[in-house]
């Protein structure tokens, strides 16, 4: 059985100055970006509030509804069941 040796492309070395430079820019940018999440914060939190009111008035309107209609047919039986005599 033969082995084929495989063609792989040897990375150039990272030169630490390089490395650490960039390493170095993770809190600065971390700062910016937890700067711009703030500033966006409470415009999300007003959105999700209306949200989650629309979302509360939608399921009662729906428990509503489906009490109303169980009210409604509670005297009622099935034509399609039949009775046990």
């Amino acid at each position: 059985m033969m082995c084929r040796k495989r063609n792989l492309m040897k990375e150039p070395p990272v030169d630490d100055v390089g490395f650490k430079a960039q390493f170095g820019l993770i809190p600065k940018r971390a700062k910016v970006v937890s700067a711009q999440i703030t500033a966006v914060s409470p415009r999300n939190h007003d959105r999700l509030g209306v949200a989650a009111g629309n979302s509360r008035n939608r399921a009662t309107a729906a428990a509503d509804k489906l009490q109303d209609r169980a009210a409604m047919s509670a005297g009622k039986t099935s034509q399609h069941l039949p009775l046990n005599r």
